[in-house]
Order: structure tokens, then C-alpha cells, then sequence
């Protein structure tokens, strides 16, 4: 997996009452159904859009004042969006019209004045009035009016019922009353949602107006998704030959700490394709890890991709902390252990020691250098691809990620979903699953589907029968003995690399990644057995210097943020223990072992908060892809995010491993169809007609 795998303050905290009835309706029709509104520099789309619209709009809601977020609201992450007058939650559990409800502001308001409710005056019970008796509140005259002319519709019915006026307001909780307001006097009345306040003063239809209960609460730094503090891009030298294609470059200046937009900053590499003709929306590739560069991989894709982009230019950025980004958090100490070790026999607590020791002197080196690691995790990764959005002019961008990418892109579907057109994730990472305890259960998975997959093959089944006994009992044979493969490195120094069993297993998981190594895997594991190595050596030599590009700082510090957090050991170990032909291998994993708290404890990240390891719920237009030998990011992981995501389309490619892209014009022309109609089901049918690998 290793190899795929902000903000400012603006105004709004006022209590000034805005004649909003006639404020100007500025907004713009974006092609992907959003509506932004010049006055705040928000969006709203989907169906809080839909809801907003249908039920008052600005007399009702106000303005949208923030991005649609996750909120914990009464101890459960609820995606919201806030506006001037309420707050907007939104519960896909429930059926319409209850999947989105008012925020209970009224009630808070009064809550967080130290005033309670319970303790008002109750009403005495008058003609022409409205009386509620579980409140012991009534509503009378023009505020009576006012509540009866607006309500959520629940029938289909013209007018208003009682128990729509309700779900738009809630009940009364105090008598109308005389209150100070922004140094003014009104009488106003509360009520569970909204305040009423009466402005004899306006024209009479606006007499009666709603307080701007959503200004006066969420009194949170707003994550606006178009503007943005100490950010800006500058154009550079490309890191790489452009190779004749139309490439431009520069340096994405953001806050390295997100909380402190105004203290130190990075600088982020960016790579633009330009196209002649561009589209309005871009495609912004996310790659992998969490650890991996972009910018090397762009002329290749820009090469390869052509089919599926259009006339949409392709944007990749190495993400903070990694590639041609500054500071990158590289960690030579651990590359040089690594190779080290290639000639050595070590145990397995021994390779998980001398790893930690090498990370160790990595992080120590960093921090001295300035690094702060807390600074570095997908949400801040997700406010720096916002950022990049605003700082090269697109209203909305298309995302492409793959592996860890697809969890970067879910982060930003969480925090920025006004901004994000449709999304592409293929070998799907989702925030609640868990990597380190998932990881035996996946590995055995693909490992039974390649020895299946044989023995339903004629001529794998003839040529390497019974695989899977034949795999393990290399296994214990090179435990037992251990081999030393000679071959060269890429400036063609000998080197020696010594396999014992555990090595062998990690060598068909990491060759399991790659589809076209696929078909030849039973014969390296046929051959081993018969004690002919060129095979796996040549498969072994694959090793030598990868990692040299890898930033092992950001890798660790991710998953400190946001995976280990929500692991223990005993899972670990229980886990480990039900796939008793893997344990000893997976003991040897310094993700699952003790010490990987202890490094995670040095990297110093900050504690995560319960929403990164929940599912993503939105409604952004998501296509989903998985290999089916896929040994680390599972099938089931892509449906399992295709049942938040809406809508959400769903495809497994057979006889594949890791990043299904690689599979060529099949997976091309279904994304091609979801970037022009994401709305539709796309024609994959080219998926019937692969196979699995070619035995």
C-alpha cells in the first residue's frame, strides 16, 4: 500500500438583523447543481439545496454562513450546514422528509444565555390564540401569522398544517417579550428552533422577521471554501522534464499548522496538463500511501489518460510532506536500514527493532529541522487541495485517488463537499476500516482467491496443482532454511538478498499489487519449491531502491493520526492469531507490534477526533473501483463506502490486483461516461468480458 497507498476568520458572528426579504438573490447555477451566493461566498447543493428552496429559502434560513461539515451534534458526527438563521443537519438513516432536520437553535440560544426555558412565565390561554400545552406557551397576532404562513411540507397538500409548522419552528417556550438587540428594543418570542421578533419600524412585510439565531451560534471559525488565509500559488520550474506536453508548475504556499493560519509555512508542488479548450471542472489526481509523490507519475498519465479526460486538464500536486514539497519528510535512515537488511537473517523482533530505531532518528532529525507532524494528516491535506482549488480559479474540481488517495478524497468529500464535482476512487481506503487489524483477514483473502483462482484455471491447475499447500510448505521450508538470492542493483553492484519464509510471504503480498505479475506468480512459487530461484529473483531484485522517493515521515504520521488511534494490540493479535499460517509474518509488521505506539508517541500527532474513522456520508457523484486480488484495499471496502455515498457506482474488475486503472481502456471509458454524466449508471459491460489472469 505504501507504494499507492485552514482557514480564516470571516465576519459573521454579529447580531445585527439584516432586511434579508430584500436582499438581492446573487446566485449562480453551477452545472453540478450547487448555488453560491456572493454575499457570503458559500454554496449550497443536493438536498440541503433542495430543502432550502422548498421551504423558505432566505426568509426562512438566511444565508449559507459555512460549508456542508460534520459536526458532532448531541454525540454523533452529523453532516450540517450552517446558515444565518438555523443550522442544517442532514440524517440519510431517516426517509424524506426527516432525513434533514433544524438544528434546535432557540433552545440553544437560551442554553448558552445560562437562560432557562422552564422557568418563563407560562401563558394564560387566550381567544384567537394558539396554545401548546406542553410548553405552557401560546402564540397570538402577527407572530401567530407569521409561524402559520411557513412549515416543512409533509402531506403534498396546499397550506400549512399544525404539524408542519411545527417541524419548520417547534413549539413556543416563552411569551413575547422585550429584549435588547444589537442596542435596540423588540419584542420577541422564543421558540425551539427560531426566535421571532417583531420591527414595527419596516414595511408591513417585514414586521415580523426571524432572528439570526445561526450568525449568533456558530461562533466557530467558518471553513469558507472560497477564500482562505496566508495561501497563495506561484508559478516555478517543473521538477521533471514536461516532455514536450503542456505542462505548467509551481509552489502551493499553505499553512503548515492549520490551526495557526498565520504562523510558519510549506510549499506544495503542483503540476497543471492545460488543455486548449479546458473544461470548468479539472480532474486533480490523489495519489497514494499516505506517503507517495504525484508529480512523477503526470507525464505518464497525461500520456494515458487522454481518453477518459477530455477536454479537462489534469491537475496532480505532491501532497505535504512528500515528493518535490517542502519540507519533505523523507527518511533515510529507514531506506538504508531496509536495504541493510536485505542480506541479513533477522528475527522478527529484531527487523520490527531496528525499524523503530531508524524511524526514531528520523523523527529527531525532522523535528530539528522544524517539522511539526502534528500538522500533517488528511485534513489538513484535504484544506490544502481546498486551497489549491481557490488559488488556480475552479468553482469545482473532479477527484481521482487511488489507494490512500481514495481516503484523502473522502476526507475532502467530508469537509468540502460544496466544492467537489464527483469523485473517482479506486482501491478504495475508507476511514472506518482499519488497516492494521483488517490486514491478515485481507491478505489470506487474496492469497485463497490467487490459489483458487489457479485450481479453476485448466492449465494453472495442471502444471501447479494443489498451490496453496505447495506456497506454505515453502514457507516452512525456508524458514528452515533460509536462501541467499545474488543479483545487481540498479548501478550494477552485487548484492545479496536472503529470503527465509517470512520474506517469501511478503513477497507474493507485494506482488499481488501488481495485475500483470499476477499470471506468473504459481510458477515462482512452483520453481521455489523445486529449488530453481530465477523467478523469484528476478521478482526480489524489484526491491532494491524503491523507497528512495517515499516519505516514510508522512506515512507514519498519517496513520498515527488517524489509524493507530482506533487499534489495540489485542485486536491485533486476535486477528493475527485466526490466520495461524500468516501470525509469525504479521509479528514482524511494526504497524502490529508495541512499538508502533511508542513511535506514534514520539511523532507527537494530536489525538484524533471519533469522526476520522467514521464513514463518509454525502452526496457527492462517486464512481468505485476494486481488484479482486487485490491484497490490501479488499472488494468489499469499495462497497462498503458505495452504501454511504450518494449516488455511488460500484465495480470489481476481475483477475486484478491493486489500482485497477492500470487495466487500461476498460476502466478509462467507464470513467469517461461518469465524468459526463455522473448522475447515470455507466455502461460497464467491458468488465464482462475480462477474465482472470491469463495462467
Amino acid at each position: 500500500m505504501k507504494r499507492q497507498l485552514a482557514h480564516s476568520f470571516w465576519g459573521i458572528v454579529t447580531l445585527l438583523l439584516v432586511f434579508l426579504p430584500f436582499a438581492k438573490d446573487n446566485s449562480l447555477q453551477a452545472q453540478t447543481k450547487q448555488r453560491c451566493f456572493a454575499e457570503t461566498n458559500f454554496c449550497i447543493a443536493g438536498r440541503i439545496r433542495e430543502f432550502w428552496e422548498q421551504n423558505g429559502g432566505i426568509a426562512v434560513f438566511g444565508l449559507p454562513i459555512s460549508v456542508q461539515q460534520a459536526e458532532i451534534i448531541e454525540g454523533k458526527s452529523i453532516q450540517v450546514q450552517w446558515f444565518e438563521r438555523n443550522r442544517l443537519e442532514l440524517h440519510p438513516e431517516k426517509k424524506p422528509p426527516f432525513d434533514l432536520l433544524l438544528g434546535r437553535l432557540g433552545a440553544a440560544a437560551l442554553t448558552k444565555a445560562g437562560r432557562d426555558w422552564f422557568t418563563f412565565p407560562k401563558s394564560e390561554q387566550k381567544a384567537d390564540c394558539l396554545f401548546f400545552k406542553e410548553t405552557g406557551q401560546q402564540i397570538c397576532g402577527e407572530i401567530l401569522a407569521a409561524w402559520r404562513a411557513k412549515g416543512i411540507e409533509l402531506d403534498g397538500k396546499k397550506g400549512k398544517t399544525i404539524e408542519e409548522n411545527l417541524a419548520l419552528f417547534g413549539l413556543p417556550l416563552s411569551e413575547p417579550q422585550k429584549e435588547n438587540l444589537d442596542g435596540k428594543e423588540y419584542t420577541v418570542q422564543w421558540f425551539e428552533r427560531v426566535r421571532f421578533e417583531l420591527h414595527p419600524e419596516n414595511p408591513s412585510s417585514y414586521k415580523v422577521l426571524l432572528g439570526l439565531l445561526g450568525n449568533e451560534l456558530n461562533d466557530k471559525t467558518a471553513t469558507n471554501p472560497t477564500s482562505t488565509t496566508n495561501s497563495h500559488f506561484d508559478s516555478a520550474p517543473c521538477p521533471f522534464a514536461p516532455s514536450g506536453l503542456p505542462i505548467e508548475c509551481g509552489y502551493l504556499t499553505v499553512p503548515e499548522d492549520r490551526a495557526q493560519p498565520v504562523g510558519p509555512t510549506i510549499q506544495l508542488a503542483v503540476a497543471i496538463v492545460r488543455n486548449n479548450n479546458p473544461a470548468p471542472d479539472p480532474v486533480i489526481y490523489l495519489s497514494g500511501g499516505p506517503g507517495s509523490a504525484a508529480l512523477p507519475e503526470i507525464v505518464s498519465m497525461a500520456q494515458s489518460y487522454g481518453s477518459f479526460l477530455g477536454n479537462r486538464e489534469l491537475i496532480a500536486f505532491d501532497q505535504r510532506g512528500t515528493g518535490s514539497s517542502k519540507p519533505f519528510l523523507g527518511c533515510p535512515e529507514s531506506f538504508a536500514q531496509t536495504q541493510n537488511a536485505m542480506g541479513r537473517l533477522l528475527t522478527r523482533e529484531e527487523k520490527v527493532k531496528e525499524e523503530f530505531d531508524a524511524m526514531l532518528r528520523c523523527q529527531e532529525r525532522l523535528v530539528k529541522e522544524g517539522v511539526n507532524f502534528a500538522a500533517y494528516n488528511s485534513a489538513a491535506s484535504a484544506a490544502d487541495l481546498n486551497d489549491l482549488r481557490i488559488q488556480l480559479g475552479y468553482n469545482q474540481v473532479n477527484l481521482f485517488g487511488i489507494s490512500y488517495g481514495t481516503r484523502l478524497a473522502l476526507t475532502a468529500i467530508r469537509d468540502f463537499p460544496a466544492t467537489i464535482r464527483t469523485a473517482i476512487l479506486d482501491s478504495v481506503y475508507p476511514p472506518q476500516a482499519n488497516l492494521f487489524t483488517e490486514m491478515p483477514a485481507n491478505a489470506n483473502r487474496a492469497f485463497t482467491t490467487l490459489f483458487e483462482g489457479c485450481k479453476a484455471n485448466a492449465h494453472c491447475n495442471a502444471n501447479y496443482p494443489d498451490l496453496e499447500n505447495t506456497f506454505y510448505q515453502v514457507v516452512d521450508e525456508l524458514n528452515a532454511h533460509p536462501i541467499t538470492l545474488n543479483t545487481v542493483n540498479s548501478s550494477g553492484k552485487r548484492v545479496s538478498i536472503i529470503v527465509d519464509g517470512n520474506e517469501f510471504i511478503h513477497e507474493l503480498f507485494r506482488l499481488l499489487y501488481t495485475t500483470r505479475l499476477i499470471p506468473e506468480l504459481p510458477a515462482m512459487i512452483h520453481d521455489t519449491q523445486q529449488g530453481d530461484y530465477a523467478l523469484l529473483t528476478q521478482m526480489e531484485r524489484r526491491r532494491l531502491n524503491v523507497g528512495t522517493n517515499f516519505s516514510y515521515g508522512m506515512y507514519f504520521a498519517v496513520e498515527c493520526s488517524e489509524e493507530i488511534p482506533f487499534t489495540t494490540l489485542e485486536e491485533v493479535k486476535r486477528t493475527r492469531e485466526s490466520y495461524p499460517k500468516l501470525d509469525t509474518f504479521f509479528q514482524g509488521i511494526l504497524e502490529n507490534t508495541p512499538k508502533i505506539f511508542e513511535l506514534c508517541a514520539a511523532l507527537g500527532v494530536n489525538k484524533p477526533a471519533a469522526i476520522e474513522n467514521e464513514p463518509v456520508v454525502g452526496n457527492v457523484p462517486t464512481l468505485l473501483f476494486s481488484g479482486e486480488y487485490d491484497p490490501i484495499t479488499p472488494p468489499k471496502w469499495g462497497e462498503m463506502v458505495g452504501g454511504t455515498l450518494q449516488p455511488s457506482y460500484f465495480y470489481q474488475f476481475p483477475g486484478t490486483g491493486h489500482a485497477t486503472i492500470t487495466r487500461g481502456s476498460c476502466p478509462y471509458t467507464i470513467i469517461r461516461q461518469f465524468l459526463d454524466d455522473p448522475n447515470s449508471f455507466p455502461d460497464a459491460s467491458c468488465i464482462n468480458a475480462m477474465s482472470g489472469p491469463d495462467f
